[in-house]
């Protein structure tokens, strides 16, 4: 009988229906403290370069005496109150105003940096059901880059650049081959010529290939584009990426 009771037992668990495991999303106000964090952490970068005197030709944003009273302060304001959409719209207000003030000497991914930034204000703003992040922020980013990043790509598309012999991109290309593989790739190498004189497509499919993997909502397509601006900071020479 003990027998008979375990058996049916074991089959009434079998028959019983599984509780199917879903995917815990983040919550909105957790989507938003992780931008936050990027924000701080992306700005804060030109003042720890400067206090550790560890910058490089050039920094990912320029720095006056004045970035530090009045700046600064509401970076901080923003790291310890990431949750708060009221610290973090101040704080890229007065970016944007320091962007504005200093044009036209700003480097042009600052430019891309200003939209994000009235991209988020504009949504903080018109916010007034649903989710900021997940329904208003994240669309509107996302389509920003997907816009921005063609854009780069296209205008490329030039004899200008897609020559080798005069392309910006070999120069580029052959500055990071050299801060990776050093003397261990010589120039007159088969690898080093070929390199180069792909190094205009290189650049063009790569630009590409991020807003097409945007577009299409794949998981990869944050890694890829933060892959192909970390090659762009190892560059020695121009400092391309800051």
């Amino acid at each position: 009988p003990a027998r008979r009771t375990m058996r049916a037992a074991g089959s009434a668990a079998k028959a019983a229906p599984q509780q199917k495991i879903t995917n815990q999303q983040p919550s909105d106000d957790d989507l938003h403290e992780e931008y936050a964090w990027a924000f701080v952490l992306h700005n804060l970068v030109p003042f720890a370069d400067k206090v550790l005197g560890i910058a490089g030709a050039m920094d990912q944003r320029p720095l006056s005496w004045y970035d530090w009273p009045l700046r600064l302060p509401f970076i901080v304001w923003a790291a310890a109150r990431p949750s708060s959409q009221m610290a973090l719209t101040v704080a890229h207000v007065i970016n944007i105003v320091f962007w504005a003030a200093r044009m036209p000497a700003v480097w042009d991914y600052m430019c891309w940096v200003a939209l994000t930034e009235l991209t988020y204000i504009a949504a903080v703003l018109g916010h007034t059901e649903g989710h900021l992040m997940r329904d208003r922020f994240l669309p509107s980013v996302r389509a920003l880059l997907i816009t921005l990043y063609y854009s780069a790509a296209f205008w490329k598309l030039t004899s200008g650049f897609l020559d080798p012999r005069v392309s910006c991109a070999s120069t580029l290309v052959a500055e990071l081959s050299a801060a990776l593989f050093g003397a261990r790739v010589p120039a007159s190498s088969s690898f080093a010529r070929g390199l180069l004189a792909s190094a205009p497509a290189q650049i063009v499919l790569i630009e590409f290939l991020v807003p097409t993997l945007l577009l299409v909502k794949h998981r990869s397509a944050v890694p890829v584009a933060l892959a192909f601006h970390f090659l762009i900071n190892l560059m020695p020479v121009t400092y391309a990426g800051g």
